[in-house]
């Protein structure tokens, strides 16, 4: 593909062609007021259009200028100026060698910026496992970097299309890894990486499997009482009927809430249309529940939403 930008700075609408046929593709991605636009924000309007991050775009000066560059490949932070043509080249993922999965690895766990940034560039897979054979244990650079932490780093992988649904960790008999990367940040009560993951569409509904227990991010956040989470978890349609093991039980969202005592977090479920496990043979309400723990509070809350609302009728207490 050709790029072209005018005298006075603008990339118009009608400025990208095919070098294959020379048909013109109209990309209103790339009109813009700015007179200097750098290579990065350039790539970063390109990507609707050619499917692939910056890391994987290769943007070649053939005439014209940039801050550093008369000529060859353009740097990420070199700003474009005047009259000039690029090509854009969309190169694939790189040979990658279990060292370099490694090194990814490692540097996303440490949060180093600069060398996952370097990795990413030549360009390398940031979905692609280290697996570690003592430890069985797969490891992932999303992963690893959410586990510590990074959310810089977590930001840079999904910039990358690291997979946000990608499970990592011990394997167990199930199949199942023992992590995806939006329940390890739940457990780690990091909300701006759990922004970042739901921003990349991450699954709020995908179950993991920690020793034997499926569990989801809801029910986690639930039973940790992180209102905040449990907030951005629903505004992202988690599921708050989907249930969730919380040991020795099997329960909703909602009857996790009520057996921590949670409040807010309650309400919030209520307002989402939550409803309550029924265990088959105990027949156990969340109002019971709630009673038989102390938490009153929750208890008459309940008692007028579900006598008002969910089950006018119901024997319940």
């Amino acid at each position: 593909m050709m790029i072209s930008q005018t005298r006075d700075g603008h990339f118009g609408p009608d400025v990208l062609t095919s070098d294959a046929s020379g048909e013109e593709l109209p990309l209103d991605a790339l009109a813009t007021e700015e007179r200097r636009l750098s290579v990065r924000e350039l790539k970063a309007r390109l990507e609707p259009s050619c499917g692939h991050p910056r890391f994987r775009q290769r943007l070649l000066l053939l005439r014209g200028w940039a801050t550093s560059s008369l000529s060859g490949f353009l740097d990420d932070g070199e700003i474009l100026h005047g009259e000039i043509e690029l090509t854009l080249i969309c190169q694939p993922f790189a040979e990658t060698s279990e060292q370099q999965i490694a090194a990814l690895v490692a540097a996303a766990a440490r949060g180093f910026l600069d060398q996952a940034e370097e990795l990413l560039s030549r360009p390398q897979d940031p979905n692609l496992l280290s697996v570690d054979n003592v430890n069985s244990e797969a490891k992932t650079p999303l992963g690893m970097a959410v586990r510590s932490g990074h959310v810089g780093v977590v930001r840079l992988l999904l910039e990358a299309h690291a997979d946000p649904n990608q499970g990592f960790g011990e394997q167990e008999e199930s199949g199942w890894l023992h992590e995806t990367p939006l329940s390890a940040a739940v457990c780690r009560n990091d909300l701006a990486t759990v922004r970042a993951l739901l921003a990349a569409r991450a699954d709020t509904n995908q179950e993991f499997d920690m020793s034997g227990m499926e569990k989801t991010a809801l029910g986690e956040a639930c039973r940790s009482g992180l209102d905040d989470v449990v907030r951005e978890l629903l505004a992202a349609r988690a599921n708050p009927r989907q249930c969730h093991y919380n040991w020795p039980h099997f329960d909703s969202p909602l009857m996790v809430a009520v057996r921590v005592g949670q409040l807010s977090i309650v309400r919030r479920l209520l307002e989402a249309r939550a409803t309550c496990h029924m265990d088959g043979l105990w027949r156990n309400s969340p109002v019971r529940v709630a009673l038989s723990m102390g938490h009153f509070e929750i208890a008459n809350m309940m008692g007028y939403v579900f006598d008002h609302v969910f089950t006018p009728n119901s024997s319940n207490p």
